[in-house]
């Protein structure tokens, strides 16, 4: 939305979503249900109101209730791209252990290639590579010489599929 402040926004946004939820309490709209839920997260992870750490839990809690909908096997896309937000989430996430977040972050970016294929979805795949080597360059388990050679090859694979012409703004992201 052009019109109104980024906070007014996302907290019309949330209304909305909880709104919607409301209507989707049936279990006939599960998937419903789970698809407003993935986009409350988003919501809920650029939210200015409240605590970030509040607002980060809230949608970790979100998306783990709409992987309960979408699984590998019944909706691979909604599975993938509900794993890409939580890594997102787990990434940012500041209660806990720093070093268990990281390592439940990569665990769901990686879940999201086995759906998000250079092939099948070449942008989506991008995405979760270039997190993939974000997170492996700050994280704190292992050698930090291994992550950073790791973090590189996730960065390459990100390139994999796209070009500056077919995905601009992936492709400069990803560089």
């Amino acid at each position: 939305r052009i019109e109104g402040t980024q906070r007014d926004n996302l907290e019309e946004s949330l209304n909305c979503y909880h709104r919607a939820l409301q209507v989707f309490a049936l279990d006939r709209f599960a998937e419903d249900r789970a698809r407003t839920q993935i986009r409350m997260s988003e919501s809920y992870r650029y939210r200015i109101v409240g605590e970030k750490r509040d607002n980060v839990e809230v949608a970790i809690a979100y998306l783990h209730r709409a992987l309960r909908v979408f699984t590998l096997e019944t909706s691979p896309y909604d599975y993938a791209e509900a794993n890409l937000s939580l890594g997102s989430a787990y990434w940012e996430r500041i209660v806990g252990d720093q070093r268990d977040n990281c390592e439940q972050a990569i665990a769901c970016f990686r879940e999201t290639l086995r759906v998000f294929t250079v092939d099948a979805y070449p942008t989506r795949h991008s995405v979760a590579q270039n997190n993939l080597g974000l997170i492996y360059r700050q994280r704190v388990a292992g050698e930090k010489r291994e992550n950073l050679e790791q973090a590189l090859v996730c960065f390459q694979a990100s390139l994999q599929g796209i070009t500056p012409q077919s995905h601009p703004h992936s492709y400069a992201i990803s560089l």
